[in-house]
Order: structure tokens, then sequence, then C-alpha cells
């Protein structure tokens, strides 16, 4: 029956790693788009300015 818990933890210890760094990937697409999508628009705004 120890066996049994201490494999069934492992696994449960796998899961949360494996949660966290996608949960952690996730979060950093997220920032880097935002900060892409910052960057374009300010090079548009700037084309713009530049064109009046």
């Amino acid at each position: 029956m120890g066996d049994f818990l201490m494999c069934v933890a492992q696994y449960l210890i796998i899961m949360v790693i494996l949660a966290a760094i996608g949960c952690a990937g996730g979060f950093i697409g997220v920032k880097l788009r935002k900060s892409k999508d910052a960057k374009k628009a300010a090079v548009k705004e700037e084309t713009v300015s530049v064109e009046e």
C-alpha cells in the first residue's frame, strides 16, 4: 500500500511541475505578445506623424 501511495504522490508532483511550466509559458507568451504589439503600435504611430 505504501508503494502505491508513493507512486501516486510522484505522479502528482510531476503533474504540478508540468502545470507550473505550462502556466509560466503562457504568461511569458502573453507578455512577449503585448510587448511586440506595443512596439508595432509605436512604430506605426511614428510613421503616421512623419507622413503628416
